[in-house]
Parts: structure tokens; sequence; C-alpha cells
């Protein structure tokens, strides 16, 4: 992992024409999950300012947890003063208390600091670890599918990350642990292949939804241990990856059920990730989940950089809306997917010192 780090730090300093000291890290796994918490802090003179801000978000992290989980992301959804409910920014208000509901993302103290170990021996301070679900979703989701209620699923080789977001922020936060390296392994063992031919059928063949009108057509798939070639009808590829898609599907599905919004997300379901790039995944999703669906590209950067426009640099292009965040919005009103004008340029600005990138 060091040396791949040192490579793509390497890579990144070429390219830009900078010395890279500092980095924002993103965490994923199954350890993975959001919380609901809510906290108050009294208010010393009588109108809230930053720290009482700080002090309240603070508070609101002090939860009972399992033993090395910890928050990595706090993420306010609505403050109150002196009774007064539902304030997006309450700075400068006059009260003598201050309250806060906010959502927490939580994850494995072990990983965050491996993480960090690895960075460091590569040169780099780790400013601050962000769970890979929130990254991708603030590159990808709209304000305006954020205010009438959405759900974006980060679609990885390993696992699925789910957050849905209402007007108020983020809401809720869950990882699927399968993904597309299980479709590629599904397809190995039904058309006994290795896994580096099913992978390849995978990418260039591969279809999620089995409409079975492909007449007849065959593929040559060749079999493990130097077992020769064998034809496959195309619909055995497409039924074996339908089937587990419909498997990860019905997770978002239960997901949702848990959450209680299984039949009320207006804003529809926003897929990103390498693996969302599959043909027929939309379909898919319209069949399980009966939700309008997209694939979510990282927002403002297709005249930047035909590199950030991806589906699979969701999650790098949504660290780079996390740095903009801390340096450009103040606590308050971290809320917003798509983030202020000034935090929009300097996002802009950033992608075009990368100067391997085509603008």
């Amino acid at each position: 992992m060091v040396q791949a780090i040192n490579t793509a730090k390497l890579e990144a300093e070429n390219m830009a024409g900078y010395t890279i000291g500092d980095v924002y890290a993103s965490v994923s796994g199954s350890h993975v999950y959001g919380v609901t918490s809510s906290a108050m802090t009294n208010l010393k003179h009588g109108k809230v300012l930053d720290s009482d801000v700080r002090d309240v978000l603070s508070n609101a992290t002090v939860i009972s947890l399992p033993p090395n989980q910890r928050v990595v992301d706090i993420y306010p959804l609505s403050y109150s003063v002196d009774g007064i409910q539902n304030i997006d920014n309450p700075m400068e208000m006059s009260g003598k208390r201050l309250d806060v509901n906010a959502h927490l993302v939580t994850a494995s103290g072990g990983a965050i600091d491996n993480i960090s170990k690895c960075a460091a021996r590569a040169g780099l301070r780790v400013v601050k670890t962000v769970s890979s679900a929130l990254a991708s979703a603030l590159a990808v989701l709209h304000d305006e599918e954020r205010e009438i209620g959405a759900a974006v699923l980060d679609f990885g080789a390993g696992l699925c990350e789910l957050t849905i977001w209402e007007a108020q922020g983020l809401v809720y936060t869950a990882v699927i642990p399968v993904g597309g390296h299980n479709i590629t392994e599904d397809i190995a063992i039904g058309l006994s292949t290795p896994i580096a031919v099913a992978e390849e059928l995978k990418v260039t063949q591969g279809h999620a939804y089995n409409t079975s009108h492909t007449n007849g057509t065959t593929i040559q798939v060749r079999g493990a241990g130097g077992r020769g070639t064998y034809n496959y009808d195309i619909n055995n590829l497409y039924s074996i990856i339908e089937e587990r898609v419909s498997y990860i599907f019905s997770h978002v599905y239960s997901q949702l059920v848990n959450y209680g919004r299984k039949d009320f997300l207006p804003g529809g379901l926003v897929l990103t990730g390498g693996a969302s790039k599959m043909p027929g995944l939309i379909d898919a999703a319209d069949e399980v989940l009966n939700m309008n669906a997209r694939i979510g590209f990282p927002r403002d950067v297709k005249e930047l950089s035909t590199i950030l426009n991806d589906p699979a640099m969701a999650t790098s292009y949504g660290l780079l809306v996390c740095a903009g965040m801390r340096y450009n919005t103040d606590i308050p009103r971290a809320k917003l997917p798509g983030g202020p004008p000034q935090q929009r340029g300097l996002l802009k600005e950033i992608v075009r010192k990368v100067k391997g990138f085509t603008v």
C-alpha cells in the first residue's frame, strides 16, 4: 500500500508541479455506518459564536460506540436556539442555549490509523479522513435532487456504499458488503473460466438487465486450467450478472425500508463508482427498486478534465469537494452538496493546476 501511495504521490506532483505534503484520505468497508446524534451547549456570550458551534458539534460526537469505532464525519442537519427549531445557520443569533441534530458517520479506528501510518511512510500527513460514501455523494449529487430527497449508491469492486439525502442534508449511511468483484466471481464460477477472463467478459460484454433479445448470440469463453474454449449463449452471461445485481439492489431496498423511505425519494437514485458503468444497471434499478435512476458523473468537470469525468473518479473528486468545504464554507452550512460559488471556483482552479489534465 505504501508503494502505491508513493507512486500516486509522485505522479500527482509531476502533473501538478507542486510538492504534496497534506492529503485528504477516504475510508470504506463494512465497518462504516451512520448514526444520528443530538447535543446542546450553553451560550456563554448571549449569542451564537464560532466556538459555540464547534462545542455543540463536538458534544454531538460523544456517543456510545463499539470499541475502536470512531466518528469520521459529522454532518449537521439542523440547529435550534432557545427552542426555535430547524435553523440552518444559527451564527450571531441571540439566546442562551444552542442545540444540534446531526448525522455521524463512523469507521474502524484501526482502519483510520493504518491509512495515516501508510501515508506517513510515504511522507504525507492526513489532514482528514472522510468516508468514501460521503465523498462520492458530494461529487455527483445535485442540490435539486437532494432538496426533494435522493439516494446515492457508490457501486465499487468490493462493496456498495449507500447514502440517503434530504433537504437538510445527509440523513442515512449504510454499506452493502457486495460489489463488482462478486459479479466477476459469479461469472468465473458460472462459466468455468479464470477470474481474469471473467473480469474481461464483465467489462467488455456484460449487461445487468437480461432482455433475452440477443438472437442466439454466442460468446467464446476460455476454460480454466487449459481446458480449451467453449461457446456459450450470451444470455447465460447476462443472467449471471442480472442475478447478482438484483441481489445487490434487494439489499439496497432493505436499507431504504430500514430508513423508512422505500416508496418516496422523488430525487431518485444516483449510481456512481467504477461498477456503475455497466450497461443495463439503470433498468435493473428501476425493476427492483421502482426508482428513477441515473449514472452520477463528478459535477462541473466535463469541460476541465477527461480524467475526472468518470463515475470511477467520484470519490477522488469528492475529496477535493471536502477540502473546498473545509476552507470555503462555515460549519453551520456544510450540508450543501453543490457548495457555494467560491468553493466551486476553487475546485475548478485545482483541476486547472493539474497540468496532465485535458483542459
